[in-house]
């Protein structure tokens, strides 16, 4: 019975998306869902999927969106999933061979428990683990002091209770295509703490195309979803001098910006966090002016 799926948002990643279909094709156990939601690209990845198709022994769902960016592809692979388990691989990164069955194992062990689902860890295509030699004494954690209270430093393969988390999805904004991924886990975070496992399933590689390469002038480009993130940081961070970095933040994005959204709604920001940032507001300010002249978005 298949209780997995694998979400795949993809745009334009024709060329790069064969090295996760062929580790998908050496997975032990091939009881699960390989869900791809396409963002509108405008290549021939719909013909590559077609041919993974013909071949593959195991279940390819395929689904096309109008371009709207990888934050409301996520909300649309949540929505049609029908599986138990939700996990996001993106199209230019890869599984070890035994993920699938790692993952059922761990589940099979722990379904009883009330955990949101499970953190795995990753690996560079170099062998080297993310985040380094790091253990926990209590593995059921929340991802926010799992960074902050433990220090962790490197990346996770999240595995989510799709059921849990169904209800909480990233916000859309009008003509802007990304919004940062911690604003929907910094809720998700709130539900009920997750399982850390020691062991490397995902296989990751940056590229010069990807979101991590490009976060300025994604932040630039795309204002609201930038200060949504800044806004969500202020409501549920763990380090208080953070929060108040992150509202100033939020305060300068919107006056650069001229952004007259209301980006409150539902989150508390402390009075104390709000007063710490109006002092840093002068600085951050600066920054996202120069940000904005940087890429060509000066002020009128």
């Amino acid at each position: 019975m298949k209780e997995l799926t694998i979400f795949t948002p993809v745009y334009n990643r024709a060329n790069l998306i064969r090295r996760l279909y062929d580790s998908l094709m050496r997975q032990t156990n091939k009881e699960f869902v390989w869900q791809i939601v396409d963002d509108g690209s405008t290549d021939n990845i719909k013909q590559v999927i077609d041919a993974f198709k013909s071949e593959a022994d195991f279940d390819i769902r395929y689904f096309y969106q109008e371009n709207a960016g990888k934050h409301v592809a996520h909300n649309t692979g949540v929505e049609l999933c029908d599986t138990l388990l939700f996990c996001c691989v993106d199209s230019d990164d890869y599984l070890v061979d035994n993920a699938v069955d790692i993952i059922y194992e761990v589940h099979k062990k722990n379904e009883q428990c009330d955990y949101l689902g499970y953190y795995f860890r990753k690996i560079d295509t170099e062998g080297n683990i993310s985040g380094g030699d790091f253990h926990l004494e209590n593995n059921a954690v929340g991802l926010r002091e799992l960074y902050f209270k433990y220090s962790f430093v490197g990346e996770l393969t999240i595995v989510l209770k799709t059921q849990m988390i169904r209800e909480y999805e990233f916000p859309v904004f009008d003509n802007e295509r990304f919004v940062s991924e911690k604003v929907l886990y910094n809720q998700l975070d709130c539900i009920a703490p997750m399982l850390f496992i020691d062991e490397p399933i995902y296989i990751f590689e940056y590229q010069q195309s990807g979101y991590t390469k490009n976060s300025i002038r994604l932040l630039s480009n795309n204002p609201k979803g930038g200060a949504m993130g800044y806004i969500s940081d202020a409501a549920y961070g763990k380090v208080f001098i953070e929060r108040a970095k992150a509202y100033s933040s939020f305060l300068a994005m919107k006056h650069i910006y001229k952004l007259r959204d209301k980006f409150q709604i539902g989150l508390k920001i402390p009075l104390s966090v709000k007063l710490l940032g109006y002092l840093f507001l002068p600085h951050y300010r600066k920054l996202f002016r120069n940000i904005k002249r940087c890429y060509g978005l000066e002020e009128k």
